[in-house]
């Protein structure tokens, strides 16, 4: 019975390996309600690294004399395959048998993600926006050093939270470009196109640019908020 209940407990590793680590500061923030809702996090596509990660935990615990180690390796290496090219290609080839419509296909899934990553750029420029905003009416508002401090910190905290979700999201979306442009060569394979499948491979190269674009655009805006984060918190220690 006891070595069930440690079974269960490899396979549920996925579970933890996908959610990270909270912070160990003593001011917790929080994340943008808009950015959780609109977050890769939620998307049905990691609900599938998460069953892949299951059973790979459970391969890499039956398979290894360290089982401890084993489940781990097995997750890691089974959220992977679970969510990865080899799942998307599978889905693309049952539905679509022509070449050109598994392109077509996978270009419209593709797009899909990249209206969902525009979405999270424009959030993540909202809410830098907003924290100079709240930033700006702390500076202006009469109120002593310790009520600054205190609001000054919890303002800090809320952008570690929304950093930390946005770097997550970015990772996501990192992955989602790597697979896609598998998923690609896998369908275009060695063959010679015809005129039709050339354009719908145009048009799906069009969307793996363009997310490749947006992916380097909120790397580059999670920066920017970190840059302010850490002017908050110089500024903090030198008025403290």
């Amino acid at each position: 019975m006891a070595s069930l209940g440690r079974t269960v407990g490899y396979m549920l590793l996925p579970v933890f390996l996908t959610t990270g680590c909270l912070s160990n500061s003593d001011e917790k923030g929080e994340v943008d309600p808009r950015l959780e809702k609109s977050s890769f996090t939620t998307n049905s596509y990691f609900t599938s690294c998460l069953l892949g990660g299951t059973l790979g935990a459970f391969i890499g615990f039956t398979a290894s004399n360290d089982r401890a180690a084993g489940a781990l390796i097995g997750a890691a290496s089974g959220c992977a395959v679970g969510m990865g090219s080899n799942l998307i290609f599978d889905s693309i080839r049952k539905d679509y048998k022509s070449k050109e419509d598994q392109l077509n296909a996978t270009q419209k899934k593709l797009q899909a993600e990249n209206d969902k990553l525009t979405n999270i750029v424009n959030l993540a420029k909202d809410i830098q926006k907003q924290q100079r905003e709240e930033l700006s009416k702390i500076d202006k508002a009469e109120m002593d050093s310790i009520n600054r401090q205190k609001e000054v910190k919890k303002l800090i905290a809320d952008a570690d939270a929304n950093i930390d979700s946005l770097r997550k999201n970015l990772e996501a979306s990192q992955q989602i470009e790597t697979d896609y442009i598998q998923v690609r060569e896998k369908i275009v394979g060695k063959d010679n196109l015809t005129d039709a499948e050339k354009e719908a491979l145009a048009n799906l190269d069009k969307s793996i640019a363009k997310t490749r674009e947006q992916n380097a655009m909120l790397k580059s805006q999670i920066e920017s908020m970190v840059a302010q984060r850490n002017s908050m918190h110089n500024d903090l220690i030198v008025a403290s």
